[in-house]
Formats: C-alpha cells, sequence, structure tokens
C-alpha cells in the first residue's frame, strides 16, 4: 500500500494511485486546498478508463457531484468538472450522476462559460462523455433541457477556438447519432438552428485543422443520415471542396481520410454536386484506397465511395477506369484479406467495374476474378455480407456476360463456393435469393454446370433453402427460374422431384399471398412446375 504521507511530488504516482490517492484525500478532508495537486496531477493522466470497484469511482462521482452543487469559485468547480468528465468515462458512474440531477447541473455551468473559454472547453468535454455514454431516455431529457442551442451558441461564442468548437461539434454529433429515437429529432432541431450553414462556414475556416474537421465531418454524415434536405443542401455547397482539400494535405492521417470518405459518401452527389467536384473525390478515394490498401477501416470507407460516385456518374467510371481500379481491386483481394469488410467493400466496386464496363469484363476474367472470389468465399465462409457481395457480382457478371468466353471459367471451385453460401447462410432470404440466381445464371451457356451442381450437392440446398423459406415470393420465384432453365432435361426433373421438389412447391403454393402481382406471378409458376413435376414423377415411376 502506498504511503501517501511519503509523497511529495503527485507526478511520481501512477495513475492508479493518483485514484487511490485521491480518494483517500476526499475520505480525511473536506478542504478543496489540500487535494487541488492531486486533481492536477489526476487530470494529466485523464488517459485511462477508471475501473474497479477498488477505486471507488462510484463514491468519488457522487463526492464531486455534491461539490459542484454546493457554493464554489469558478476555479473549484472547473477542477470539480475535469475529474468528473474523466469518471463519466464509466457507465455506472454516469448513472450514479443521472440520479443526481446532473443535466440541470451541468446546463447551469454551460450557461455560464459564454465568456469563459476555459469552462466552455471542459463543459463540452463533459457533454461528449455523456452524450456517448447515455441512455436514450437520458438524452432526450439532454434535448428537452434546451442543450442543442446551447451548443450551438457555445461554437458562435468561441468561433476562433478550435478546441471548444472541435468538442462542441463532437458532441452535437453523438446527440444526431445517439439514439434511434432521439437521433431524427435532435437533427431537425439543430438544422433549424442553422447549423448547415455554420458547418460549412467552420470547414471554410478551419480546413488546415484536421482535429476540427474531423468532428465537422462526423456532424455533417450523422445530419446526412437523417434528412434528404441537409444531404442535397451539402451536396450544392462548398463544404465537400473544403473536405477535399483537408484530404489533400492530411494523407499521412489514415483516420482522418476514413471519416473524409464516410461524409464523401454521403454529401457528394452527382445529381448536386459540380462534375468538377465529383471527379476530384474520385481521384481522391483512388489515391486513398491505393496508399492504404492494407488499412481495413480505410479502404471500406473509400471503396464504398468510389462505388457510389461511379454508379451515379458515367464521368466517375471513366476516371477510375482509366487508373486501372478494377486490376487494382483484384489485387488486393487476390492477397486474401482477413478483414470481411475490406472484401465487401473491393467486390461492391468490382462488381460496379465490370457492370458499366463490357470491355473490362474479359480483362477481370483474365485477371483470375472468379477464382478469387471463389477463394474470398471460402476464407470469409461465415460472413453473409460477404457471400451477398459476391453473389451479387457473380449473378450480375454471368446474367450480363453471357458469351463463349464466359463458359471457359466456370469450374467446381465457384459452383461449391455457391453451394456452400447457400448451405451456411438458408436462413438468410437475400442470401437465398442470390445464391439460387447464380446457380441458375451459371446455366448459361454450357450443360455440363447443371451436372456439376447435381453432383456438388446444388439440388439438395436449393431445395432445403426453398423449404426453409417458404413463405418467401422472392425465394421461390428464383427457384420457379432455376427449374424453368431446366425443364428441357427430363433426368434432372425426375432428381428434382426424387428431393421433394413437388412437396416444397405445394407447401408454397398454400404459404404465399396471392394478392401482389408479382406473387400472383409466381403462384402461376408454382402451379406450372407442380405440374411437370407430376409429370415426370408418372415418368419415373415407369
Amino acid at each position: 500500500m502506498t504511503d501517501f504521507t511519503a509523497i511529495r511530488d503527485p507526478e511520481e504516482l501512477t495513475t492508479e494511485e493518483s485514484i487511490v490517492w485521491l480518494w483517500h484525500v476526499i475520505q480525511n478532508s473536506n478542504h478543496y486546498s489540500q487535494y487541488q495537486d492531486i486533481i492536477d496531477s489526476f487530470n494529466k493522466k485523464n488517459d485511462v478508463l477508471i475501473k474497479g470497484a477498488e477505486y471507488k469511482h462510484l463514491e468519488m462521482t457522487e463526492h464531486f457531484m455534491k461539490l459542484l452543487d454546493s457554493p464554489a469559485t469558478p476555479q473549484h468547480n472547473l477542477r470539480y468538472l475535469t475529474v468528473l468528465r474523466i469518471l463519466f468515462r464509466s457507465i455506472d458512474n454516469i448513472d450514479v450522476a443521472a440520479k443526481m440531477n446532473i443535466i440541470p447541473t451541468i446546463k447551469e455551468q454551460l450557461e455560464k462559460s459564454e465568456n469563459d473559454r476555459t469552462l466552455a472547453l471542459v463543459i463540452c468535454r463533459v457533454i461528449v462523455n455523456l452524450t456517448f455514454y447515455f441512455g436514450s431516455e437520458n438524452v432526450d431529457l439532454l434535448i428537452c433541457s434546451k442543450y442543442l442551442p446551447l451548443l450551438i451558441n457555445t461554437i458562435h461564442r468561441h468561433r476562433t477556438d478550435p478546441m471548444v468548437i472541435r468538442y462542441a461539434l463532437n458532441s452535437l454529433a453523438n446527440f444526431t447519432w445517439s439514439s434511434d429515437t432521439s437521433r431524427s429529432d435532435a437533427s431537425d432541431i439543430v438544422i433549424e438552428l442553422g447549423s448547415i450553414d455554420l458547418l460549412i462556414k467552420l470547414t471554410e475556416e478551419f480546413r488546415p485543422n484536421p482535429d476540427v474537421m474531423l468532428d465537422a465531418c462526423n456532424f455533417v454524415t450523422n445530419l446526412c443520415n437523417d434528412s434528404d434536405e441537409a444531404a442535397v443542401s451539402f451536396a450544392r455547397s462548398k463544404i465537400n471542396t473544403y473536405i477535399l482539400e483537408t484530404m489533400t494535405a492530411h494523407m499521412d492521417k489514415p483516420d482522418l481520410l476514413e471519416i473524409c470518405c464516410r461524409t464523401l459518401y454521403k454529401s457528394c452527389d452527382p445529381q448536386h454536386s459540380e462534375l468538377s467536384v465529383v471527379l476530384k473525390a474520385t481521384t481522391q478515394c483512388i489515391e486513398v484506397i491505393r496508399k492504404y490498401s492494407q488499412e481495413p477501416a480505410v479502404i471500406h470507407e473509400s471503396c464504398d465511395t468510389l462505388t457510389h460516385l461511379c454508379e451515379n456518374s458515367a464521368q466517375a467510371q471513366a476516371v477510375a477506369r482509366d487508373n486501372h481500379m478494377l486490376e487494382f481491386l483484384l489485387e488486393i483481394l487476390g492477397q486474401c484479406p482477413s478483414a470481411s469488410e475490406t472484401v465487401e467493400s473491393c467486390l461492391d466496386a468490382i462488381g460496379s467495374f465490370v457492370h458499366s464496363f463490357s470491355d473490362l469484363q474479359e480483362s477481370a476474367l483474365k485477371a483470375g476474378m472468379l477464382k478469387i472470389t471463389a477463394e474470398v468465399m471460402r476464407i470469409h465462409k461465415e460472413s453473409a455480407r460477404v457471400q451477398v457481395g459476391a453473389c451479387v457480382l457473380l449473378w450480375n457478371f454471368f446474367h450480363h456476360y453471357a458469351a463463349p468466353i464466359a463458359t471457359e471459367y466456370k469450374n467446381d471451385e465457384m459452383i461449391i463456393a455457391v453451394i456452400q453460401a447457400l448451405h451456411n447462410h438458408k436462413g438468410n432470404l437475400i442470401m437465398c435469393k442470390l445464391a439460387i440466381g447464380c446457380l441458375r445464371v451459371f446455366l448459361i451457356g454450357q450443360k455440363w454446370t447443371l451436372y456439376r451442381i447435381s453432383h456438388l450437392g446444388g439440388l439438395e440446398e436449393i431445395i432445403d433453402a426453398v423449404e426453409v423459406n417458404k413463405g418467401c415470393a422472392k425465394t421461390i420465384y428464383q427457384f420457379c427460374q432455376f427449374y424453368h432453365s431446366i425443364s428441357g432435361d427430363q433426368a434432372m426433373k425426375i432428381k428434382m422431384v426424387q428431393r421433394r421438389a413437388v412437396e416444397v412447391m405445394m407447401h408454397g403454393l398454400e404459404t404465399i399471398n396471392p394478392k401482389p402481382k408479382k406473387q400472383k406471378s409466381v403462384i402461376e409458376d408454382i402451379t406450372s412446375i407442380v405440374s411437370c413435376c407430376h409429370e415426370a414423377k408418372l415418368i419415373a415411376i415407369q
């Protein structure tokens, strides 16, 4: 046990010892001056998460909340708030503070901070932790207590102070992301308070400051998620230009680039943004992908944004093509990255390029796209999102590219990967529809594929999947399309009969609601297939 009486310099203590010492002094004195130094030391060690009942953190929270409510000098309150901010990294501590009316107490301090930069900074940092850890019910109370206009006002009052602005923006971002019920309400309020114009001006002024820009981008993204009006306003403004300038100046900061790309995905829209901005964003995303190909989070955001831009702009597609992004993304996938989000984003981008440029399809084949896709499906077999992305790529490719060269690249690895995806994720409706659709388009161009699908257990997996999702019209529709694809092969129809196809289809007739047009056509297909199955069954019996 540390002998506190022998300590002369608080800096000699570890963070845990500081916590113990602070509590020791609190228990043995009611005078602030006797633990002022340790509070300063405690503040300097604020990078640690306070945990463990042995440090009495719940009692410390209660004690400092009482001190904050008691008459004290502004300097004392500032130090109490500093300790509480660190304590508020624990949900348990926040629960204690919530029961002690933390919401009106902090609001009062925020109101006092108009002309006090230091107090404003500490209060905003306290609110960041409160909004991050608070449950939705307490966040709603913060909104009702008019915290949002106070934070907006704090930015206006301290407009030239990047630190205050950072944490005020961080707090506002947390409000607009804090819960499903309160998020849209918070976004509507801050939009009415002029936050869109404020953010545009702030990004213009602070674009050289990566920290302010990161927090501003988070806030912009949240507003775009909640408000189409905000997204269009940002798309038509200069904010994307400022974000792109920040990215160009700070290509050495992957965390910032990740957030900027995520924001551009929402705020840069080829339908509303200037073409020059769209093309600059495309080029910037390409540079980020090339520089950070081994950073999963960065690749995920930059690929998603590149795909978004290319799918909505022919000029952006041309830029990506001229920069050989298809080949580069296949190279990344060929390294079999362990992060599923990287694989998912690369598959989406590759699918977009292949779909957009027919002359790239042969290049993709020769670069090993099918083999690479099958391999990442095998490695990430537990990830439904990867399987869905791969099946979308394969389905679209073979559906739109049925030239003879495509058949040369069909192989068991690819068929096995799709059958395995169907087996592992048959409870996933989207996965079932896509996998059955893939197996159907594999039949284009070569009859042997049907026999390989049958030999590798594909027919059983298809019927099992339809049975699991027998109430889903889309899944049964894909089964109908698959059955139509083999209608000329009597032997295969007999195999389908032997594998419960009639029973599954009859049950499908009983479970699908016939009112919607598509479902009605599915029922007509099922009726036709059942009839064919009965014929096949009679032939099999004979």
